[in-house]
Formats: C-alpha cells, structure tokens, sequence
C-alpha cells in the first residue's frame, strides 16, 4: 500500500545497515589518530536500543512536526483556510508557471539565507495544496515546495556549523555559493516547466470574508522566521538585534527583568534563533488564531489531539530515518568506507564521493558533516588549504543527494502527506538529479582550479544534453497532442444546360 511505502523503504535500509554491519569492520576516529578495527555488527537488538538514542536526540524535530500539525489542525478548523488555498489558486489560474516560479525561489532563496531547511517545512503543506488545486501532480507539488528548499541548501550562505568546524568565513567562495544557488533554482524551475504539463481546472472564486488573519498569519511566521534566522551578526557584521536584545534584557523593575519575567530566558534575540524559538512562534501565531476566530478551549483540545494523532507517522519518520545515523556511526563501517575514499591526499572527488555517501546514510546535516568531515580531517595528512572546498562541496552535494536519498526527512515526509511512492518520486526526478549533480561538480572544479579544458568540456556536455531532454520531452508532448480532424465540406454543383436559340 502506498500509505505505508515510506516506513517500508526506512526498514529496507535499516536491515541494510544492519547487514553491512556483518562484513565491514569499523575504523574510529580519536583526536587525529585513525584506527582500523574488528567487525562491529549492530544486531537488531541493538538496532531498537538505538531508535531510544535517535529519539532523544531528534525530539526537537519531532516535536516541531506536532506543533505544525496543530497549527493546519487551526487553519482547518477556522473553516477559511481551504478558501484560501482556492483563493491563492485563483489568482495563478491564468499563469500558473507564475505559481512555480514565485514558490521555488522564495523557498529556495529563504533557505539559503537562514542556512537551515527544517524550520521551512511550515510552508509545505500550502504550497502543495495550492499547487494540486492548479492542476499540478503531486511529485511536481513537492518538487516546487521540498525540493525548492534542498536547492536553497546547496548553496546556502552562511552554514554556522560548517564555518565552526572547518574555520572558514561566511565570504568564503560566496560568488561560487550563489552561482550554484542560481543554477540549482533555475533549473529546477525549467524542470517542472517543461516536463510537467498542469491540468486544466477552473476555479471559482469566494467573497467571503475571514480570510484575512489566516494570511497575516502565514506572512508572520515568514517574516519572523527571517528576522530570527538570518545570521546579521556572522554574515553582513551587524550587531543591532543583539545589542537591542541585550538592552531589553537588562531592564530591569527593582532585580528582576521584566523580559525574562515574562517571556524567559529561552527565546535569544534575533539572528541567532534556533528550532525552538520557531516552535514558540508557531505556537504564539496558534494562539492568536484560536482567539481570533473564537474557536472554544473544549473544541481546541479535540482538534490538538485530532491533529498530533494524525501527524504520528510524519514525526516517527524522523526518528526511524535517523536509526540509519545511530547505526552506521556506532558500528563504525561508514567511517571506514569515507577513510579508504579519502585515501591520504586531498583531492575534490573525494569531497564530491564522501558528501554524497553522507547524504544517503545521515539525514541530518550537522552530524553527517561532524562525522564526514571530521573523518577526511584526519585520515589525511597535509595543510588545512582544502577546509575551503571540503565546506562548499560538502553542503552542495550533500543536500543534492537528499533528492534522492532513501532517508531524507523531508522528501520522506511530503511522500507520506501526499501518498506517492519513493520509487513514483525517483522515477519523475532522476533526470534533473543527474543534471544538477552534473552541474554542481564542474561548478566545484572550476572553483577549485579554475576554467580548464575538461570543464569547459564537461559544460558543453551538461549543456547539449539539457537541450536534448528538453527538445525530447517538447516533441513527446506533441506527438501526444490530439490532433484535430479537419472536416472539408463538399460543395455540390448543380448542372445547367442553357438553351441557346440560333438566329436564322
């Protein structure tokens, strides 16, 4: 059944890091030293007590999907937000390639500004719907809503973690970051366009009122998402909400701080917000809801259980995606598989070959980036001079590859909401993977060496046969064109025979 396709694609790989487990021995990594070790299998007991640690440490993520199923559980209950679904679907009726491209770069470019792709799963659900009442099928809705913020991750700006890790500067490579955001964004944008033919629909428009709130509500959280994300002080080296934050803090009714006596000592100031800060703010936009449209406290606890019910199986994908993390890192056979590829000097595909490993087996950045990375670090001798492509490679190709990866979250999750298989989903995406996978390693090679022969020639490559699937997808879609009959009418002609008198 597809309802259940998702969680049997996680079990399928599980019973493969299990597998592997058997056969390829471990290699751990201390302070600089790297060390080859026994087989270190991971049984299935072992595999539920790890699913224990992938929930601990995830549960921020879990909880994140619990809050967004109550916020929609809101929306839903107001009665006004399906009208404003049909509303925003009306007004793109006429010009619907409008819809995709407002929706893949304002996900896309928001995302690579706040460096984060979790927090964006809020705006999903609407696009999607939007997207379905415009004719579109359900793999190109998540195409123009999860995948637009995959793209925004390959070239994200300013990556706090990597920049930690790896010491380098948000500057670092900043015009090959917005190149690959550029490609990443415009091509998949040309993607949709041309290999997804929308469905004729017609619309019709609703004058009720009320859908005012629900709009103002939306916008909020994406302006707050922005405002409390984007690094001001780590990217453009502005200090104003800290120092604001810091005054505001310090103000103080006898010793006690009026800020934290209200709103705690939890919620940072802007620019440095994580995950939580955006639970209290989806919360808070719920709150307003519920006393705005007046919806009763019984009747708010009945759709909160309604909706964290519903939304279960979407949050247990995070923790049973991340038992593939748990498992492969504590048996230690991914780590001697990316130590044998880094081999003991530096060069790009094994950059290109880790990052994209890294993203089928670790669903969450960071630590496929702490344990990846940390792993090349140290099996390979030499200067520092490649922490600057390892960081910009490491964030492309890992976030491509969670298109396609059999663990990525967020794909997992549209899959499950929209009930469309993993392999419905890879069947309709492969080509543009290849293509952008494509795109993004001559990108990285010429950032690393320069225009050279080979990548001029790889260009032209990527280029001729871009042109060749497009030229191929629009004679497909006219040869599948019905053709119209052309009735020609026969016009009959009457004979006359004229008499003709002969004059004498």
């Amino acid at each position: 059944m597809k309802k259940y396709n998702v969680f049997k694609i996680l079990g399928i790989v599980i019973a493969l890091t299990i597998l592997l487990s058997y056969f390829i021995p471990q290699t751990t990594v201390n302070y600089g030293s790297v060390a080859k070790g026994d087989i270190n299998p991971v049984s299935i007991i072992d595999t539920f007590s790890n699913s224990i640690t992938s929930f601990n440490v995830f549960i921020s993520q879990f909880i994140f999907i619990l809050i967004c199923a109550v916020f929609y559980g809101i929306l839903h209950k107001t009665g006004e937000y399906e009208k404003v679904v049909n509303q925003t679907a009306v007004i793109n009726e006429n010009n619907k390639g409008l819809f995709v491209v407002i929706s893949v770069l304002t996900l896309g470019i928001i995302t690579a500004a706040i460096g984060d792709i979790f927090p964006m799963l809020i705006f999903v659900p609407f696009v999607m719907a939007v997207a379905v009442k415009l004719g579109y099928k359900k793999v190109s809705a998540i195409a123009m809503s999860v995948g637009a913020i995959l793209i925004g991750s390959t070239g994200s700006l300013y990556t706090n973690i990597t920049n930690q890790m790896l010491s380098t500067k948000p500057e670092t490579y900043l015009i090959y970051k917005i190149i690959i955001l550029v490609v990443g964004l415009v091509s998949l944008i040309g993607f949709i366009l041309v290999f997804t033919k929308p469905e004729d629909t017609k619309l019709t428009v609703s004058k009720e009122n009320g859908k005012v709130p629900i709009i103002i509500s939306f916008i909020s959280i994406l302006l707050f998402t922005i405002l409390g994300m984007l690094p001001w002080n780590g990217f453009f080296k502005l200090d104003l909400f800290e120092n604001l934050f810091k005054d505001i803090t310090a103000f103080k009714v006898g010793k006690i701080s009026l800020y934290n006596a209200f709103v705690g000592n939890s919620v940072s100031a802007f620019g440095t917000w994580q995950l939580f800060d955006i639970f209290v703010l989806i919360a808070i936009v719920s709150v307003l809801l519920v006393i705005t449209y007046k919806i009763k406290f019984d009747d708010f606890l009945e759709l909160s259980a309604k909706a964290v019910k519903k939304a279960l199986p979407y949050a247990l994908i995070i923790i049973i995606a991340n038992i593939v993390l748990v498992n492969v890192y504590s048996s230690g056979w991914i780590t001697t598989l990316i130590s044998a590829l880094a081999g003991k000097k530096f060069n790009l595909f094994t950059a290109i070959g880790s990052a994209f490993i890294s993203g089928i087996v670790y669903p969450d950045y960071s630590y496929g980036l702490q344990f990846t990375v940390s792993t090349i670090m140290y099996t390979i001798s030499g200067s520092k001079k490649y922490y600057d492509i390892l960081a910009i490679a490491y964030q492309a190709i890992y976030s491509a590859a969670l298109l396609i990866s059999p663990t990525s979250v967020l794909v997992l999750i549209a899959l499950h909401y929209s009930d469309v298989k993993y392999t419905e989903w890879i069947k309709y995406i492969w080509k543009y993977f290849l293509i952008l996978f494509a795109s993004l390693v001559i990108v990285l090679f010429v950032a690393k060496y320069g225009f050279t022969v080979s990548s001029i020639l790889c260009l032209i490559i990527v280029l001729a046969v871009s042109t060749l699937l497009v030229v191929r997808r629009i004679n497909n879609v006219k040869s599948t064109m019905p053709k119209k009959e052309v009735k020609v009418e026969k016009k009959e002609t009457k004979k006359t025979t004229k008499k003709v008198s002969k004059k004498k």
